[in-house]
């Protein structure tokens, strides 16, 4: 009895000891936090070779990630890994993504315009990986660093998420070598964000290039999950932006199948009828919408009328509803309605907004080795301008010193009242020596204000506000000059001031936009060179534009006004001394450069030359040839290409009654009733007396009715 006694004490003793072993180590276990500060990447020796004809934005999202670590002993401790991942990220999508592009930018701006080439990349820092591998002569870290990626156009994602997580691994060598918790996280860190991004610049590139292929595999992903959202999602807005609107509405219909409060398939599908020519259609889907309380269906609707340039119904729904919208949905229904004065009392309270008290001085998100804080950036329009630059440390501000602290905590020594002096002490790169400065305080705007700006500036030239218009648009330029849109703003001051090669070399740097060709075109008129006029304006209507693009209509006309008298004049005489065939020429010269009152003018005048002379209208035999193309794809039922050949015979052939029938009858049967119409209407001008006449006018009045979508 005894003996069970001591064992029955020494158990209890055991269990006692272990508890309190327990216990104690988790009554002194500690998280100790430990920061891997951001650090400035390198360059890559290689950039990439594939360009890309887009405009991108980058957006990358401002995470700080987190990762503990658990280390087990008699005392635990747990280690806290914080990496502040924005700096490094964006820095390296300077350097490994905008390589691909023609154009890039890191912010959205909502009044910048963009056009149709234009994606919206996100990036999103997702995951932390910390680890460390103790050996006797070497010592290695790894760090892996997780990024999500998803890339859209304007409206819609346009490619599956994207996620890609790399390892960053630095070593030391040496029986006495450690790993220092500074410089060494840092860096195996930045190689992960580096190798992250690198394999995110060929994923992005492959998207791009091979848009056939994501369709094809979309699909292949919608047959084995029939349900999924984002699936039809992406079918719907990539083929919408290739032409494939059936495809587009089909998707788009099983969207709205799917997700029947959700505005998105509603969205998809009104543009997509609308490309197709079919703009009641398109709002009656949004109509639709509104009657089942779909959630932002009149926002959504607003800013698809405002981009079909239906601007008075769009303004009559921005009177009845009080809904925040896009500033730029505001401004281009005011133009659209000639309120210029009510748009610039909305921009101008936009501009207040973009108000700030400060010096201009923008920091960089890394301190210096020396622990200063480094400028990224000097306002342009700031005093400091001339007297701080790029990579300068700033070391004290108002005698205070900067070193080793935070950036938020260094702009709060800056004061804030308008006209103070702020005694600021500054070291330049590769030098010693300390600079001491004295920079007010003033009220500045921030840097995307430049197209709030540019907007001003084009109210003021409508309303024929000189002094004004040339100052917003000089501070625009200023602001931000890569801008297109501010770009656009001081090409228009330019050929208001009679500088037209200054104008086009400035517009040479805004790529695909509608509204900065039609300004070529007007600077190359007014220089007479017509030939690159015409073909400028050509160039601007193939591409969307802007209410700016139709503002701009009228001063491009203007500009080619003598260059069309001239020509139809000519045209004239030669028609009534019977030299038809040279009256056509001079005819066709200015056929695409005048509104749409002299076209019918010019069709009318042709139509009595085609009733004196048929055959002077007859193909010639390049021209045939390119017709019977235009016959087997129409037999083979490839109409897109069908209407393309024949647009092509149409452009050298613009007289020929017989293209626009035909061509009109292929654009009825792909329900662009639209441009059906508007060519049956050539062919009847032309051919006033044609023996299908009624007929025809029978099958323009179905196509009416269909364009309704009653």
């Amino acid at each position: 009895m005894a003996r069970k006694g001591v064992v029955m004490k020494v158990k209890s003793f055991l269990f006692a000891s272990i508890w309190l072993a327990v216990f104690f180590m988790y009554s002194c276990s500690t998280t100790v936090s430990y920061n891997i500060k951001p650090i400035n990447l390198e360059p890559p020796k290689q950039v990439a070779q594939t360009k890309f004809p887009y405009h991108a934005t980058f957006v990358v999202v401002d995470k700080t990630l987190y990762y503990t670590k658990y280390d087990y002993d008699i005392i635990s401790v747990n280690v806290e890994y914080i990496l502040p991942t924005r700096f490094m990220v964006l820095q390296g999508v300077k350097y490994y993504l905008s390589a691909y592009f023609k154009k890039s930018d890191y912010e959205r701006n909502s009044l910048e315009l963009y056009g149709k080439n234009h994606i919206i990349v996100e990036i999103l820092p997702k995951s932390l990986y910390v680890k460390e591998n103790l050996g006797f002569s070497k010592k290695s870290l790894d760090i892996e660093v997780g990024i999500n990626s998803r890339i859209y156009d304007d409206h819609y994602i346009v490619s599956k998420p994207y996620s890609v997580s790399l390892k960053g691994t630095y070593e030391v060598t040496g029986v006495f070598s450690s790993l220092g918790k500074g410089a060494d996280y840092s860096k195996a860190a930045a190689m992960s964000i580096e190798k992250d991004l690198e394999q995110l610049g060929q994923q992005i590139a492959y998207i791009l290039n091979n848009q056939n292929e994501i369709i094809s595999n979309v699909n292949a992903a919608i047959e084995k999950e029939p349900l999924d959202l984002e699936n039809y999602i992406i079918l719907a807005n990539v083929s919408l932006k290739n032409g494939n609107y059936k495809d587009a509405i089909a998707a788009s219909k099983m969207i709205i199948k799917l997700a029947p409060n959700k505005i998105i398939g509603y969205d998809l599908q009104a543009r997509s009828y609308y490309k197709n020519a079919q703009l009641s259609l398109a709002k009656k889907i949004f109509a639709d919408a509104i009657a089942q309380n779909v959630q932002d269906a009149k926002r959504y609707y607003i800013t698809f009328l405002a981009e079909a340039k239906d601007y008075n119904t769009a303004k009559t729904i921005i009177k009845q509803s009080q809904i925040p919208l896009n500033p730029k949905v505001i401004t281009e229904t005011l133009f659209g309605v000639n309120e210029y004065q009510s748009a610039v009392n909305i921009l101008k309270e936009a501009l207040e907004k973009q108000q700030y008290n400060g010096i201009g001085i923008d920091l960089s998100g890394v301190l210096s080795n020396s622990g200063y804080p480094i400028i990224e950036s000097v306002n342009p329009l700031s005093s400091a301008v001339g007297l701080v630059y790029k990579d300068d440390e700033v070391v004290e501000i108002n005698n205070q010193s900067t070193k080793n602290i935070e950036i938020k905590k260094v702009a709060e020594l800056v004061k804030k009242e308008p006209n103070a002096l702020n005694d600021i002490v500054i070291k330049r790169k590769n030098s010693s020596d300390l600079i001491k400065l004295s920079i007010k305080t003033q009220k500045l705007y921030t840097l995307d204000s430049f197209s709030t700006y540019a907007w001003l500036a084009f109210g003021n030239y409508f309303l024929n506000n000189k002094k004004d218009f040339y100052e917003y648009a000089d501070l625009s330029y200023k602001l931000y000059p890569n801008g297109n849109i501010s770009t656009i703003a001081k090409a228009l001051v330019l050929i208001d001031s009679g500088s037209y090669d200054k104008a086009v070399d400035l517009l040479d740097n805004v790529d695909f936009l509608a509204e900065a060709n039609i300004l070529k075109a007007v600077s190359y008129a007014h220089k007479k060179d017509y030939n690159k006029a015409l073909s400028m304006y050509k160039l601007a209507q193939q591409n969307y534009g802007s209410v700016l693009f139709d503002k701009f209509k009228p001063m491009f006309f203007e500009s080619v006004s003598f260059f069309v008298t001239e020509n139809l004049s000519t045209a004239s005489q030669l028609k009534n001394q019977g030299a038809y065939n040279k009256a056509l020429e001079y005819y066709q010269a200015v056929l695409d450069i005048v509104d749409d009152r002299k076209k019918s003018q010019i069709y009318s005048n042709v139509a009595s030359i085609i009733a004196a002379n048929p055959s002077v209208v007859e193909l010639n035999e390049n021209s045939k040839k390119s017709f019977i193309y235009a016959q087997m794809y129409y037999q083979e039922n490839k109409l897109d290409k069908a209407i393309a050949q024949l647009n092509s015979v149409i452009e050298k052939n613009p007289f020929n009654p017989n293209l626009h029938h035909d061509i009109a009858l292929l654009y009825a049967q792909t329900q662009d009733y639209k441009k059906a119409t508007e060519h049956m209407n050539v062919y009847l001008t032309l051919l006033p007396n044609a023996n299908d006449a009624q007929a025809v006018k029978d099958e323009m009045i179905k196509w009416e009715f269909k364009l309704k979508g009653e």
